[in-house]
């Protein structure tokens, strides 16, 4: 049933004046059941936008390497391994983070206590990869070389 809830005073309305533009009076036209799924509808998107990451670019890709002193040598092998392709983390515009347990970011990455974990988190700000093993340059670079960002900065450089 279509209700047509009538502001300002305006002249009454018949079913020939539905949509005509009447510049002096607003109408909101309800239908019950419709109303009700877009209220719900617009609570639940409003719910997943807080929710989720921000739709803007960062200016570079993030690597969280998460861990502590228990698995310091795990730590210590993966810093070396970028130590050493310096240039090609640099190129990619990779900026590598070093956290421990009681970061908030653990939090946010669903990471243990304590728990070595690297991961790859995209300028768009989404999770890319995610592993409790070393990460080797080649699968690093892999990844992100395969990410169609990095494939259309590649292009842009010729």
């Amino acid at each position: 049933m279509l209700k047509i809830i009538h502001q300002k005073n305006c002249h009454s309305i018949t079913d020939n004046h539905i949509g005509t533009n009447h510049s002096s009076c607003s109408y909101i036209y309800e239908y019950p059941k419709i109303t009700s799924m877009l209220v719900i509808t617009c609570i639940f998107i409003s719910c997943m936008i807080s929710e989720s990451k921000p739709l803007q670019f960062a200016s570079e890709r993030q690597l969280l390497i998460f861990g502590k002193e228990n698995n310091s040598k795990l730590l210590k092998e993966q810093k070396e391994i970028l130590e050493k392709v310096n240039d090609g983390v640099k190129e990619r515009d990779l900026k590598t983070t070093f956290l421990d347990k009681g970061d908030p970011l653990c939090k946010t990455y669903r990471v243990k206590a304590g728990e070595f974990t690297v991961v790859l988190v995209g300028k768009d700000g989404m999770e890319k990869h995610r592993t409790d093993k070393l990460l080797t340059a080649e699968e690093l670079f892999s990844i992100i070389d395969s990410m169609p960002m990095r494939k259309a900065e590649m292009r842009k450089k010729g």
